[in-house]
């Protein structure tokens, strides 16, 4: 897959970061295979700091659409 096009969606790239991680039933990426290339190795070597702020960014993105749909 072409992590670029994740990239350009800032959503997508946050969700990149962790969906990297995922293994699938049989310890496959769920990405399918993983490109290499600095932008891969770097998105996983910064894993312990980039996940938790993709998770807040996401968090900070939808509360208000997901608050707004409850009101």
């Amino acid at each position: 897959m072409d992590s670029h096009c994740w990239t350009r969606n800032v959503n997508h790239g946050l969700l990149l970061r962790i969906l990297l991680h995922c293994r699938d039933d049989h310890d496959r990426p769920m990405l399918g295979s993983l490109r290499s290339g600095r932008e891969t190795r770097g998105i996983l070597r910064n894993a312990d700091i980039d996940i938790p702020a993709a998770v807040e960014a996401m968090r900070q993105y939808w509360i208000p659409i997901c608050y707004a749909r409850a009101h």
